[in-house]
Formats: C-alpha cells, sequence, structure tokens
C-alpha cells in the first residue's frame, strides 16, 4: 500500500455525449441525462455527488447540439429566470451561479474515438495531466441508502480509497437477477496487500457467463497517468475507447493496478435501461400512488394475497373472482397490514419509501 496522497479530487468529468437509444422514445429529443428521476434530471444527481466528494470543478463534455440545454441547467436560462422572479417565486432559483464554491463548464465536444478519447482531450487542453480527477457516468444513478447523507455516495468512498492506495479507484456493485450481461462490465477481485485490486475485468459478455457477481458502476478515479494510458491502448478491433477499457490497461499495466472499492451504503439504478430507470423513478412516488397503481395493474388474487396476508386462513385458498377493489377498500387496517407484511426484500429492490415523498 502506497503511503496517504491526501489530494482533493478537485475535477469531476460527467460526459453526456451518448444518444440514449435503448430508453426509445424517452430519449428522442433529450440525452439520458436530463431525463427526470424524482425532483430533478440525472445529470444534477451527478453533479450534487461530485460536489459532495470536495470537487470543485465540473466539466460536462457533450454533443454541440445539446449545448444549450446543459447550459441553461447550470448556467441559468434566462427567460424562465425572469418569470421567477417576476412573480417572486426566488426559492425557484438553482442554477450554479459560482457561489457555491464549484464551477460547472459545459464543453461541446465530440470524439467518435469514444468517451475515454473525448475525456483525454479535455484534460490535456486544460493542463491537467499529473492530477487525479474522478469521473461520473449519469445514467448510472446512485442514491444513498435510508438515513444516510450525500458525503457517503461513490464518489466520496472512492476518492478515500484513492487517498489510501494512490491506485486508479473503481467502484463496484452487486448486480441483481434481472440485469443482462451483455450491457454489464463484470470486475473480479482480489487481496494484495491489503489492498483489493482488480484481477480480472469482462467488458458485457455476450457468450460467456459473468465471472462474478461484482460489476462496475460509472464511478472511476483516475490517476495523473490518463492521458498517456488513453493513448497507449490498441483500438484495433474496438468500436470506441470505453472508460472500461482504459481501466483494463490499467490493471494490465505493470506496477500500476487498479484499486475495487465495493460501495456501502447506497442503492444503484441502471438509468440506461427501462427496468432501472422505472425502478429510479418508484422510489420518489409517494407510497399511496404506487399502491393505487398496483391496485389497477396487479393480478386480483396476488393483490388480495398482499393486502390481506393476515387474514387468510392457511388451509383456505382465496376466491379467484374476488373483486380486488372492494376488498382494498374495505378498511384502512387492511391497507395497514399490507405494508407491515410487504416482501422487505423487493422493497429495498425497488428503493420505495414508505413515508410521502422520503427516499428509500
Amino acid at each position: 500500500m502506497s503511503e496517504n496522497n491526501n489530494e482533493t479530487i478537485e475535477t469531476v468529468v460527467i460526459p453526456v455525449g451518448g444518444y440514449g437509444t435503448r430508453m426509445g422514445e424517452r430519449t428522442r429529443a433529450i440525452g439520458k441525462p436530463m431525463l427526470p428521476v424524482g425532483p430533478k434530471p440525472l445529470i444534477t444527481y451527478a453533479v450534487d455527488e461530485a460536489v459532495a466528494a470536495g470537487a470543485s470543478r465540473i466539466i460536462i463534455p457533450c454533443r454541440p447540439e445539446d449545448e444549450d440545454i446543459y447550459n441553461k441547467q447550470f448556467l441559468g436560462n434566462a427567460a424562465r429566470d425572469a418569470m421567477i422572479h417576476q412573480n417572486a417565486r426566488h426559492e425557484l432559483m438553482s442554477a450554479n451561479d459560482g457561489e457555491d464554491g464549484f464551477t460547472v463548464e459545459v464543453v461541446p465536444v465530440y470524439e467518435k474515438a469514444g468517451p475515454a478519447s473525448t475525456i483525454a482531450r479535455l484534460i490535456d487542453e486544460r493542463g491537467l495531466q499529473g492530477k487525479p480527477f474522478g469521473v461520473i457516468l449519469p445514467d448510472d444513478l446512485i442514491l444513498p441508502e435510508r438515513g444516510k447523507d450525500d458525503a457517503t455516495l461513490a464518489m466520496g468512498q472512492m476518492a478515500k480509497t484513492y487517498n489510501e492506495t494512490g491506485k486508479t479507484t473503481v467502484g463496484s456493485r452487486e448486480t441483481d437477477d434481472h440485469e443482462k450481461p451483455q450491457n454489464v462490465t463484470f470486475v473480479q477481485m482480489e487481496t494484495v496487500d491489503g489492498v483489493s485490486v482488480m484481477k480480472h475485468i469482462q467488458i458485457k459478455p455476450k457468450d460467456e457467463d459473468p465471472v462474478s457477481k461484482q460489476a462496475t458502476c460509472g464511478r472511476y478515479i483516475f490517476d495523473g497517468d490518463f492521458v498517456d494510458t488513453v493513448n497507449s491502448i490498441d483500438t484495433e478491433g474496438l468500436k470506441e475507447v470505453s472508460m472500461s477499457a482504459v481501466v483494463r490497461a490499467y490493471a494490465q499495466e505493470e506496477g500500476k493496478g487498479v484499486a475495487v472499492l465495493e460501495l456501502q451504503d447506497v442503492k444503484f439504478y441502471d438509468c440506461g435501461e427501462d427496468i432501472g430507470y422505472s425502478r429510479a423513478v418508484a422510489r420518489f412516488i409517494p407510497t399511496d400512488i404506487l399502491l393505487e397503481a398496483f391496485q389497477e395493474k396487479a393480478d386480483p388474487k396476488i393483490a388480495v394475497m398482499s393486502v390481506t396476508s393476515r387474514h387468510v386462513p392457511e388451509d383456505k385458498e382465496l376466491d379467484e373472482t374476488a373483486d380486488f377493489s372492494s376488498r382494498l377498500d374495505e378498511s384502512d387496517e387492511d391497507v395497514e397490514i399490507g405494508m407491515e407484511h410487504r416482501d422487505h426484500d423487493a422493497d429495498r429492490d425497488y428503493g420505495i419509501g414508505t413515508a410521502g415523498m422520503e427516499p428509500g
């Protein structure tokens, strides 16, 4: 283990150049990072996470045609802001004005060679070589578990690991059974000198079984050699130089290695695919609305079992023709019982809270 560096990760890059084609109609006009989850778009969660970890400089590389929408989100929308001031709704102002201890720079740049090449260009042009920096992929949403604050989020945890090891650091999380392996990058770890380091990285396997249950989560801290490492990658056979390809290059370079931190006290949502995005949205939906939607969509027999499980003797089957609406409306007690006896593993899986807008 190397000596503690005590370096602040001052710069975090949040690339937003993808088209988000897996999300269908939702991303025809806007990119995935602008999809709303609860009170704000995905990109804002990424910026908030970076700032909570101590970052003072946020760089957002985007496609040139998207520059205006990101500038409006973080640097202000003149027409909207004027209307807010006119109506004296000052609490609605949230654009970064440089007084919060950090700046946001939206950069219209796109490299066909991939996001890693784009980031390497930005780091080089801004004279940031030789300094560590973070990368957050905003469609990989990470939220704190109930009772935890933003300081416990991925980038904050990883900054500590980077300072302790001096190694490029990747965040990892346990995969869910619903995830398609071809959309996931898996990692296998081993312990060396008391540090969990990457033994193998398996990038989106199509015809192979996953090497482990641990996978990357769109969070990286790279050391000062990032630009040189990207430029050293053999691109033959690669469609683009992805972040995973750069991590693999670091892991294979003698004397380097990659620290892998299994994140704690957080919940991961892959908002680049439908199920993950739906789960993230559900986290912020009030419980009464979730129950109403459950009433409308669920199979009546299953719904009645969920809500009235305490009232059904073990030796008696439910009437398959039972009217779910009338059963649900019989008493508040039934609803409370249903909430008390929900599958708590499912609650954690979906991140559903039990009190209004409170996060799960």
